[in-house]
């Protein structure tokens, strides 16, 4: 798999419904996962394992990518075993529904401030820090979704500006942004792709769902697969 060089990899997903406050009693969290490779040399493994499995299990093989949420029980747990050996890091930023302030009860406006919270603590923590970090996030629906991430992503950046970065700035380029923060990596922010064609976001999928039912159902058997790669979990008030 061809991809530009960088220091990082950061594929993005989330797990949960961000605006559906009426039955918080199965719907309490919502949160954002991510998945941060140096090394993505390894995930055409992933689709290799996916051919083997559908093979086997009798699965189409044409147009349908892993999801965690929809995968058979062995096909999850041979995915979470693979992905569990690999060098990655995971990270996940959790709020509460309940305790979410009136002004953010809407779906772009919690986008937002979700991601800043998570972008900044995720690229503060890097060590050693890299140069450039790549940032790719998993579809949430629309364009004006997409704006809330960049949204998002900006207003990290003029957090860790706020503590005490020389300097920064965004240059457009289109759909992407490149934003510099002094000492702090180059953040070149994709496009919302499809996860059925960046097997990077699949991962990304894969480890939001383990996470999810860990809070939602209090079920560790998934996340105990890769919690050896859990680098941070943590549930903030926004």
């Amino acid at each position: 798999m061809q991809r530009d060089q960088a220091d990082v990899y950061i594929f993005g997903d989330e797990a949960g419904i961000p605006d559906d406050f009426g039955n918080l009693a199965i719907n309490r969290y919502f949160m954002v996962v991510t998945a941060t490779l140096v090394d993505c040399s390894w995930l055409p493994r992933l689709d290799g394992l996916g051919q083997a499995l559908r093979g086997k299990l009798g699965i189409p093989q044409i147009g349908r990518p892993f999801h965690a949420a929809k995968d058979p029980p062995q096909v999850k747990r041979d995915v979470l075993q693979l992905i569990s050996g690999q060098e990655l890091r995971i990270d996940a930023t959790v709020i509460d529904k309940q305790t979410l302030r009136p002004e953010l009860r809407c779906r772009h406006r919690l986008y937002a401030a979700i991601w800043a919270s998570h972008l900044v603590h995720l690229l503060s923590d890097l060590t050693p820090r890299p140069s450039q970090a790549n940032v790719t996030v998993a579809s949430i629906g629309t364009a004006a979704d997409a704006r809330s991430f960049r949204r998002g992503a900006e207003q990290a950046m003029r957090e860790m500006r706020a503590y005490g970065a020389a300097s920064s700035s965004v240059l457009g380029l289109g759909q992407l942004g490149v934003m510099r923060l002094g000492a702090l990596p180059v953040l070149v922010i994709g496009n919302h792709s499809s996860p059925s064609t960046e097997l990077g976001l699949q991962v990304a999928d894969y480890c939001a769902w383990p996470i999810q039912r860990k809070w939602e159902r209090r079920d560790l058997s998934a996340y105990n697969l890769v919690k050896n790669r859990v680098r941070s979990e943590r549930l903030v008030t926004l």
